[in-house]
């Protein structure tokens, strides 16, 4: 559980990363 919602985190924080 608790390694998907890191894995989550790192994701959305490559995505807002790649907006910005």
């Amino acid at each position: 559980m608790s390694e998907l919602f890191s894995e989550a985190v790192c994701k959305l924080l490559l995505v807002v990363m790649c907006l910005v």
